[in-house]
């Protein structure tokens, strides 16, 4: 009798298809998991020759024991619920049990947390005052072949995806020797404002998506230590380019426009933190 057997892809974290999702190709740095990682199960076989239960009496045990499960982890998740916190039940729609996303409302409380001048901010968002630079943005993101967010470019080497720590370490290390041989793509560093000094011999470039998890992963995991081990000390300047995946994220458009109109008061990056910080 053949095995019987079944697939079951697991989920990949880091890895972006080609809108929120770098291929494998597309990775300067390190080595990324394949899309078409699978775990294999195999299923168990039943004879029945040598059993002294009939089959019939078999699969009244079978249904049994699937009844049995089904009761038992209904209990346990009932349970499990009951002792969800505060925070998470205030993040949670009643009516569809999914997190709630933000809102224009939102960036407008926001503004106001960061001591902006909220009337010129609800202006320029209502206006959506610098729509054309974020277009703009998204056009030389196309041009670098930046499909997916995030996409950086190190001095010209291109690196997508939220990789971990340490395999952005080994390109801006490449970069900082003058060992990184691979393909130099020119990327113009855009209007916001930098991070660093100027005359941090390594450019890295960011083009991102405000509301993607992807890049709020990055956010989170790695960018803190690039900063402090590389920004902060000379070695690197950073620039933020905007790269809306309106067709996935509704927000990303408002989140870019946003940001554009906190950086006309002079509070980009606090902006640009406050929009991830809020979705974490």
């Amino acid at each position: 009798m053949p095995r019987a057997t079944r697939t079951i892809k697991k989920e990949l974290l880091q890895e972006q298809p080609v809108t929120d999702l770098p291929t494998p190709a597309s990775i300067q740095s390190g080595t990324a998991k394949s899309t078409n990682d699978y775990i294999e199960i195999r299923l168990p076989k039943f004879r029945f020759q040598d059993s002294p239960l009939s089959p019939l009496w078999v699969i009244l045990l079978v249904v049994f024991a699937f009844l049995l499960g089904m009761t038992t982890t209904k209990i346990q998740y009932l349970q499990q619920g009951n002792t969800t916190n505060n925070v998470q039940a205030a993040r949670t729609q009643p009516e569809n049990g999914q997190p709630q996303e933000p809102t224009v409302e939102d960036l407008k409380v926001w503004a106001k947390d960061l001591k902006l001048n909220t009337n010129t901010f609800n202006q320029c968002l209502a206006d959506e005052k610098f729509k054309d630079r974020i277009d703009k943005d998204v056009a030389d993101a196309i041009a670098a072949s930046a499909e997916a967010t995030p996409t950086f470019y190190v001095n010209g080497t291109r690196v997508v995806g939220a990789l971990p720590y340490e395999q952005f370490k080994v390109t801006l290390d490449n970069a900082l020797n003058g060992t990184d041989t691979g393909e130099k793509i020119t990327v113009a560093p855009g209007g916001l404002p930098m991070l660093g000094k100027d005359d941090a011999p390594v450019t890295m470039i960011e083009f991102s998506d405000l509301q993607c998890p992807f890049c709020l992963r990055f956010f989170q995991n790695s960018f803190p230590q690039i900063k402090k081990n590389y920004i902060d000390t000379g070695k690197v300047k950073f620039y933020f380019r905007h790269l809306p995946l309106t067709q996935l994220h509704p927000m990303a458009m408002p989140f870019a426009n946003a940001a554009e109109c906190a950086n006309e008061q002079n509070k980009f990056w606090e902006m640009h933190d406050k929009i991830y910080n809020e979705q974490a």
